[in-house]
């Protein structure tokens, strides 16, 4: 019987080419919840599981390459394609809004693992499949809607210890992103069955009734998630408390991302270049648990070391002054 073998290895080098280049098929929807599960999560000085985020089982490039796993020849064959492969640096991300509370993210494409990556690509789907709540989207006593820390929560996490499932195995130093792209798809639903917006914040977390069809009204339309999570971003991007989870996240985009884009359906929406920002944040004293006298110093502090990091990974840098002591 012909192999891939028997083919000539300009036709094989081609063929697993295609192999390395084409993306799993992220899930259909909430039906897999099987195969996944909450993991611990190394960040902000602790470890502790990630409620709300549920990760697949295992996280194995030789499952989604095949060929690494049919022979000594094809497995060298297909390492020596991915290497010159030019992408092999560009990481796909699809996360799943799972019944308006929680969010399953899979990596669907991950061809070589480095510790500067070109790439990341967040495709973010809603599930419009089973009941939803969108119960996580209330805002606490005075602090954000649990998913945002959710969001948060995977990026950290890939930033800390990247795509795996063991934190073990992170590699040294961390990852970081040359660009970030958080692209929030559309669902193929009717229009109908999308909340209207100015019922949204009068009865959230409900279904608002009935289309012409008959099917519930109680799909949050990516118009109101976008802005939601940028928002959100914007928050983290404040600093406004050098001692809590707000700084600790937000820290980290500083660090370790060079642009960050927010996108609807392709279309670029919004763009942070992290270096400029850097450069231009100053010290927000509207709130924090520091002494009012240590808050300069201990800014200062952190936007030197946010510039050193940046430096060491890899990221683009804009030289900062020492006028960090100005409040916004």
């Amino acid at each position: 019987m012909p192999s891939l073998l028997d083919l000539p290895r300009e036709i094989r080098d081609k063929i697993l080419s295609l192999v390395i280049s084409i993306p799993t098929t992220p899930p259909r929807d909430h039906s897999v919840a099987d195969s996944r599960t909450e993991l611990y999560n190394p960040s902000c000085g602790g470890r502790y599981v990630d409620r709300g985020v549920k990760y697949p089982t295992r996280m194995n490039r030789t499952e989604t390459i095949p060929t690494l796993l049919v022979n000594r020849q094809l497995h060298d064959e297909t390492l020596s394609a991915i290497d010159l492969l030019p992408t092999k640096h560009t990481y796909i991300l699809d996360i799943l809004l799972v019944g308006g509370s929680s969010l399953w993210p899979t990596w669907i494409s991950v061809p070589a693992l480095t510790n500067l990556v070109d790439t990341v690509s967040a495709a973010v789907r809603i599930d419009h499949t089973g009941k939803i709540t969108y119960r996580t989207f209330e805002a606490g006593d005075g602090s954000p809607p649990s998913i945002t820390w959710t969001f948060y929560r995977i990026l950290d996490r890939f930033l800390r210890v990247g795509p795996v499932v063991n934190p073990s195995a992170k590699p040294e130093g961390g990852i970081a992103v040359k660009t970030l792209e958080l692209d929030i798809r559309t669902p193929d639903v009717p229009e109908s069955r999308f909340i209207p917006h100015d019922k949204w914040r009068i009865r959230r977390g409900n279904i608002f009734g009935k289309d012409k069809n008959g099917e519930n009204i109680n799909v949050m339309p990516p118009s109101m998630l976008l802005p939601f999570i940028e928002r959100y971003i914007e928050l983290l991007m404040g600093m406004r408390d050098m001692r809590d989870y707000t700084t600790c996240h937000g820290g980290i985009l500083y660090e370790r991302i060079g642009t960050l884009k927010l996108l609807l359906d392709g279309e670029l929406r919004r763009e942070w270049d992290m270096a400029k920002e850097l450069k231009n944040i100053r010290l927000n004293d509207s709130f924090s648990v520091i002494p009012r006298e240590e808050r300069p110093e201990t800014f200062r502090k952190w936007k030197a070391n946010a510039y050193k990091l940046r430096t060491e990974l890899g990221l683009p840098t804009i030289p900062i002054s020492d006028d960090t002591k100005g409040t916004a």
